[in-house]
């Protein structure tokens, strides 16, 4: 259990109480624990961090730490993909961001689990690594983010899903090139986005921001 029982009944209170005042839904997922040391879980996590990547796959991973939905999927849905011309998608996007960030942080509190750049700091291969708390690698915030991200605009724009998610899901393994996560971290962390994005998507309230984000993207070149 977590040492700061004060500060995660706070932000357990933030999830379930005021994200919904907010207008935006508590998740529905609850993390398990990580894998226990020692276990076969555990040491495939350690194999694949200390796997090797080419230069084009750790640059990505660099700009990849950037929390900006249009800077990560661009590449997918094309030029016409800005907030300037798209206020509604801009704003569920933004939601989603709050939701899965509080949802992955609340998820984090309960466990310390080190992450690779602790255990081995070679594998801290992008910068930032001094920004992060070395004990709450699981489950990753990123990857909650992007994936949830990444089920969002899939239901926006269904003609380019596939291509979506699997943006979405490579968004999160950029994590683990960094060295910041173990890959267990990023489909937990997967988990948590798939919960918030579910949540905001069948919300009714939110149907008619839904609605005309996809009017909006529909006016927009996509790829």
């Amino acid at each position: 259990m977590s040492r700061h029982p004060a500060r995660v009944a706070a932000i357990l209170a933030f999830v379930v109480f005021a994200l919904p005042a907010l207008g935006q839904p508590a998740p529905a997922y609850v993390p398990g624990a990580p894998p226990a040391p020692g276990t076969a879980a555990d040491i495939a996590d350690h194999a694949a961090v200390a796997g090797t990547w080419s230069a084009a796959r750790l640059a990505l991973a660099d700009r990849d730490r950037v929390l900006d939905p249009f800077a990560a999927f661009s590449g997918v849905l094309g030029p016409g993909f800005t907030p300037a011309y798209l206020p509604a998608t801009t704003q569920l996007l933004t939601d989603v961001l709050y939701a899965a960030s509080a949802a992955a942080v609340a998820a984090k509190w309960p466990f310390h689990r080190l992450r690779p750049f602790v255990a081995d700091p070679a594998l801290a291969r992008c910068p930032g690594s001094d920004l992060l708390e070395p004990n709450r690698s699981w489950p990753s915030g990123h990857a909650a983010i992007g994936y949830a991200w990444a089920l969002l605009l899939a239901d926006l724009v269904p003609a380019r899903a596939e291509a979506i998610l699997d943006r979405g899901r490579d968004y999160g393994v950029s994590r683990v090139v960094c060295g910041f996560h173990w890959p267990s971290d990023i489909v937990e962390g997967q988990a948590v986005g798939a919960a918030v994005a579910g949540r905001i998507i069948g919300d009714a309230g939110t149907a008619p921001l839904l609605a005309a984000a996809r009017a909006e993207l529909s006016r927009i070149t996509i790829r």
